[in-house]
């Protein structure tokens, strides 16, 4: 990374300059887009808000040394050490491991270490050298030393205290190391560190290292006169192992050199559903894998037994006796006697299950568009540059958008647009074939790429999208799409240029059509508020009507007048969106119900403004409830800052709803109507315009349907 400063000479970030194909292949980001990357939000991402890499480097300017910092990621169940230092002036170097092995082998180390104190057997090891290497907790407190006193001498150095001579130490280890053969539970007479004399019962067996060679020797003794207890003791800590062998999922197996279980732990019952007398000499490892796979399995297994070779985090998907599917991790180790020859091969199975799902999971998550399911962009780009091969050509592309998105998303809402996404994203993936490629790249664009399949091809199944989508509608409004189609015949065309031509014939096509499907959406959803309300219909022409009058009254010209018939019929068209329950309520709506009221005759601008057909009717509809003395609403304007048009629809929409009925109220009468709209001139309503109004015949001549 390259240190950007400030104009004080101040850390503020750090730029990428280069990364590995590594760092390329676990994040997704692209070399072109190295540059664009804000570090420290990068890492806060990936690391947590407490990592303060800026702060890390500002240390390391300091004092010259690189720093280490480990992190745990709980999502994904692994351990990272970053280290950073510098490079050069102005440029340090970032090295992310993953060191989830070694932290769990010393995790197992541990646990391994914590078993063997804990049991009561007395244990040592020698080297092959007949050396002290180590021993458990309750051999030193037996002997009465301690690993430094012991460690690298034999028992010629060591001043033992018992009946035995090293001598005999010696004889029995020389045997062990050279021949290979253990020596099991022998007597002899011994005395402890407290001079207690007693006799113990000895085991000496042969340790190997990884090429097979003996490296050593491990002993183990025991009181004799304790058996009965030493046994009770050891049938609870291999109770404790198989309570960790549970909990962690995980089964013990043994088997013959040709596949055969010959021994298997007890978790197999609740992992697989198998007991032991089910498993051992009945059943061969491979006739546990799924059958489809099963040859391939067998072939593989009885060759790493045969070549006495490790098996090393191998997964494999196994079937549990209900036939249910499990995935394990396994690790294997050929047991072989003291001629090499191979005597059984032992391992350790633990389902994975869980950890599988997740890997799918985050897999799919970071392929896959959430809200349709459909792949997402960075899927498509990739299987683009995978697909740009001379043998899938010719290789189709449809790029696809829906048509009026943003009038849905702004008067409907994003709930109802994210469902017309979907619906769309259905009808594309119900049209095309399995192996046809569909991806959401933006918020309402598609592209879905066809290989080996022409132009024409692609055009007929888009044509068949398109028929299938045209009969689909989102409430009031016809769903209807753009699109282009484009097709690479040669290997010499850019792909990205096919996509270009292809993304300008959908421009193209949406262009030619956009302003008449915006008008008739408009048009749709006034229709639909009429449907479903004869009263708002019969409102809307009773407000058109007496603006007319009003205009003629005040002699405005015949264009304003006929302005004036329009927006009454469309000045309420932001209810469509108002909840029914609401504007049909009967009481007196609370305080949110009315807020939520309010708000349609901001929704009536943003639904005219969308379209250059109704958009000069816009601004009217939205202040037709502006009050005279400005207390009226959106926007609280007040006098003549209140357009002409706006004062002319608040009085006929007042004296239109006075003089009918509604669920909470019953029509007044029209003198008394008069009365109100006279004791409002001045607050609510323009002055002059209830004088014309009161002094024309607009009243006497006003009827309501």
């Amino acid at each position: 990374h390259k240190i950007i400063f400030d104009s004080n000479n101040e850390i503020t970030d750090l730029q990428f300059i280069e990364v590995n194909n590594s760092f390329k292949k676990h994040t997704g980001i692209k070399t072109g887009n190295i540059s664009k990357i804000i570090l420290e939000n990068f890492f806060s991402e990936i690391m947590g808000e407490e990592f303060d890499i800026l702060g890390f480097y500002k240390r390391i300017s300091k004092n010259g040394k690189g720093e280490n910092y480990e992190k745990y990621l709980e999502e994904i169940d692994k351990y990272f050490q970053y280290t950073i230092y510098n490079y050069k002036k102005n440029y340090i170097i970032i090295i992310c491991r993953d060191i989830t092995e070694i932290k769990k082998l010393k995790e197992m180390q541990n646990i391994l270490r914590q078993t063997i104190d804990s049991l009561p057997s007395r244990l040592f090891w020698k080297d092959k050298n007949f050396k002290y290497l180590g021993g458990n907790k309750t051999f030193f407190e037996y002997t009465g030393c301690n690993i430094e006193e012991i460690r690298g001498k034999d028992d010629y150095q060591i001043n033992w205290k018992g009946a035995s001579s090293p001598n005999l130490y010696r004889k029995e280890d020389e045997y062990v190391i050279k021949t290979g053969r253990p020596l099991l539970n022998y007597k002899e007479e011994v005395i402890n560190a407290n001079e207690e004399r007693h006799w113990i019962k000895t085991t000496k067996i042969p340790i190997y290292d990884t090429e097979n060679n003996i490296s050593g020797l491990l002993g183990r003794f025991d009181d004799i006169i304790e058996d009965k207890e030493i046994e009770s003791e050891s049938r609870n800590n291999w109770f404790k192992i198989e309570q960790l062998m549970r909990i962690s999922r995980s089964i013990i197996w043994e088997v013959d050199k040709n596949g055969k279980y010959t021994y298997i732990s007890s978790e197999a019952e609740h992992l697989f559903g198998y007991s032991f007398d089910e498993i051992v000499n009945k059943k061969y490892i491979y006739e546990t894998i799924e059958k489809n796979l099963q040859e391939e399995y067998k072939e593989y297994i009885l060759t790493i037994i045969n070549k006495k070779e490790m098996l090393s985090n191998f997964e494999s998907k196994l079937k549990t006796k209900n036939n249910e599917g499990v995935w394990v991790l396994t690790n294997g180790f050929p047991v072989t006697d003291n001629k090499n020859e191979l005597v059984s091969y032992r391992g350790i199975s633990t389902d994975v299950t869980c950890l599988k799902k997740i890997e799918e999971e985050i897999r799919y998550l970071s392929f896959r568009d959430q809200l349709t399911g459909l792949y997402n962009r960075r899927f498509f780009d990739e299987e683009l540059e995978r697909l740009d091969t001379e043998r899938n050509l010719p290789l189709s592309l449809i790029m696809i958008d829906i048509d009026g998105l943003k009038l849905i998303n702004d008067a409907l809402g994003h709930k109802i647009g994210d469902s017309l996404i979907k619906k769309v994203a259905n009808i594309i993936k119900k049209e095309c074939r399995s192996d046809d490629i569909i991806s959401r790249i933006g918020g309402d664009e598609f592209v879905i790429l066809f290989p080996k399949t022409s132009i024409e091809e692609s055009k007929i199944l888009m044509d068949r999208i398109n028929r299938k989508i045209r009969k689909e509608s989102m409430g009031a409004i016809n769903i209807s799409i753009s699109y282009g189609c484009e097709s690479k015949d040669n290997i010499y065309e850019n792909i990205e240029e096919v996509l270009k031509k292809a993304d300008i014939k959908m421009y193209n096509h949406k262009n030619r059509r956009k302003e008449n499907i915006r008008k008739q959406n408009i048009e749709n959803i006034l229709e639909k508020m009429f449907q479903e309300s004869k009263e708002e219909k019969n409102h809307s022409e009773g407000v058109s009507k007496l603006a007319v009058e009003i205009g003629k009254a005040l002699e405005l010209t015949e264009i304003e007048i006929e302005k004036l018939e329009i927006i009454g019929k469309f000045h309420d068209i932001g209810k469509i969106i108002i909840s029914k329950e609401i504007i049909n309520k009967k009481d007196q709506l609370n305080y949110e119900e009315w807020k939520e009221v309010k708000r349609h005759s901001e929704l009536g601008y943003i639904i005219l403004n969308s379209s250059d057909k109704y958009n000069f009717i816009a601004k009217d509809v939205l202040h037709h409830h502006e009050r005279y003395d400005g207390k009226g609403y959106p926007e609280g304007l007040k006098g003549e800052e209140i357009p002409l048009n706006s004062r002319i629809i608040a009085l006929a929409n007042a004296y239109d709803t006075m003089k009918r009925d509604r669920p909470y109220r019953e029509a007044v009468s029209r003198e008394e109507a008069k009365n109100i709209v006279l004791e409002e001139s001045g607050k609510q309503f323009d002055p002059k315009i209830v004088k014309v109004f009161l002094e024309s015949r607009i009243i006497e001549n006003h009827k309501i349907r």
